[in-house]
């Protein structure tokens, strides 16, 4: 990410390429300042329009965030329901589903509460755990 800021040391910051003289009151404004102004706002609307608060941004970024995990770096807890994501062995096509891995077999949920060895056709490349389930009424 190109930062709009840059730290000028530990209290102090400003607008990337922009001394704080040029923005004090009385001072004129250049127009390359006021495309780098002009620039920094357009980014802040853009920002805004996504909703998100700062601590939600920092939780995307951090260890909240969910992520494919490759079967061949690590493979998730044995019996644990997880998304799987598979390819076919035959054709491009793709699949996301629910299963488990046990002694080394894949299972997938066809319905709740009902599991099967999973299709030979497809083949488990990645699995990430399942998101907190849904409560009613908490946003």
């Amino acid at each position: 990410m190109n930062r709009l800021t840059e730290k000028i040391n530990n209290w102090r910051w400003r607008l990337k390429g922009v001394d704080r003289k040029q923005i004090t009151p009385g001072a004129e404004i250049t127009d390359e300042v006021w495309r780098k102004l002009y620039g920094a706002l357009c980014r802040l609307k853009d920002y805004e329009d996504t909703g998100l608060m700062p601590d939600e941004i920092e939780r995307m970024k951090g260890k909240e965030r969910q992520q494919w995990i490759s079967v061949e770096e690590r493979l998730p807890e044995e019996n644990k329901s997880v998304l799987l994501y598979m390819k076919s062995r035959s054709s491009s096509g793709t699949c996301i589903q629910t299963g488990s891995i046990d002694k080394g077999f894949w299972f997938t949920q066809s319905y709740p509460g009902l599991q099967g060895l999973a299709n030979r056709e497809f083949h488990v490349m990645a699995w990430m755990p399942l998101p907190e389930p849904y409560t009613e009424g908490k946003e």
